[in-house]
């Protein structure tokens, strides 16, 4: 699922003797996704991605007219950052964590800057969900497993309410939930992302990332 620059063994090992600490995270390892995406005429993309907002300022037509507030850019597909284990100030408990800053992993997604956004809808995304999410869900198992060993556990976090409420019925500990229950959805004929030449930047105004 995940393709580094830098081998992760090798990336721990060298941070481990340089430092004698080591933050966990991968921020530093340029780790890139295996993604499906829409590009022109609709067509199924696929490819490694190191950072969504690139992908998106990259899609045909009105891709590059959403406003700044919901772009990605930055941001890998998957983020993993955690505690500092340092070798002079050992923890009793170190905390890994795994977050997603986008929507094209689920199922079903609101498309905040699409024109024909609806409050009470969802975009069906499962055609590009069923691509490249269960990679992700086998990655979540494995860090579980892993964890397991260590005597310690991988959990869903949303203490504090951080994951969008709207995602809530198709995410779970194991990760994201492909059957999960099917919202109101946008119709078909209203997927197609056109703007006339006035309509300029779209303020606040909606868009599906994931559908050119």
């Amino acid at each position: 699922m995940f393709v580094c620059d830098t081998d992760p063994v090798d990336y721990v090992r060298a941070a481990w003797a340089r430092d004698n600490q080591l933050r966990l995270s991968l921020e530093d390892a340029d780790a890139a996704a295996d993604l499906w995406w829409y590009g022109s005429s609709d067509a199924k993309v696929h490819g490694l991605v190191r950072d969504l907002g690139a992908l998106l300022e990259a899609l045909p037509e009105g891709a590059q007219k959403i406003d700044p507030d919901y772009r990605a850019e930055g941001h890998s597909p998957v983020n993993i950052w955690g505690s500092l284990v340092d070798h002079d100030d050992p923890r009793e408990h170190l905390t890994l964590f795994v977050s997603l800053y986008s929507d094209i992993w689920m199922p079903y997604v609101k498309g905040l800057a699409h024109p024909n956004y609806t409050e009470n809808a969802y975009f069906d995304n499962t055609e590009l969900a069923t691509s490249h999410t269960p990679r992700f869900n086998t990655f979540l198992s494995d860090i579980a497993a892993a964890l397991r060993d260590s005597r310690a556990q991988l959990v869903l976090d949303n203490e504090d309410g951080v994951i969008n409420s709207e995602y809530l019925p198709w995410v779970h500990d194991g990760g994201i939930r492909l059957d999960g229950p099917e919202p109101a959805l946008v119709p078909p004929h209203l997927h197609e992302w056109k703007y006339s030449d006035d309509d300029g930047d779209l303020g606040g105004n909606r868009g599906n990332p994931h559908r050119s």
